[in-house]
């Protein structure tokens, strides 16, 4: 009995380090999106916040404020997605593929 909880205590310790790890390297990558044939382009870090936003000045119509607010909101969305998407693949290799619970957030 006390060899597996021993055991068990080498592997929280080691499953720790791993989520430590990825935690600072995730947080430092970026990840970016376009929509509308790159006429906008966001770039997100790991945890989602906005770094960068490249606006492409011939898309740029002051009568139509809306449509570029809207690109950028599509461009920001779907580079938070692409983190995420990225966050959730590396998470599952972190746990072998055991479901994380949903209540548990990670600890970034």
């Amino acid at each position: 009995m006390m060899r597996n909880m021993a055991g068990m205590m080498k592997k929280v310790q080691n499953f720790q380090t791993q989520l430590e790890s990825f935690q600072s390297e995730f947080e430092d990558q970026q990840f970016s999106a376009s929509v509308a044939n790159n006429a906008v382009t966001a770039t997100v870090s790991g945890s989602g916040a906005l770094n960068a936003l490249k606006i492409n000045p011939k898309i740029i119509n002051a009568a139509e404020p809306k449509m570029l607010e809207d690109m950028i909101c599509a461009a920001t969305k779907k580079a938070q997605t692409a983190a995420n998407d990225e966050k959730n693949r590396l998470m599952k290799d972190i746990t072998s593929g055991l479901p994380w619970p949903a209540n548990m957030g990670l600890p970034f």
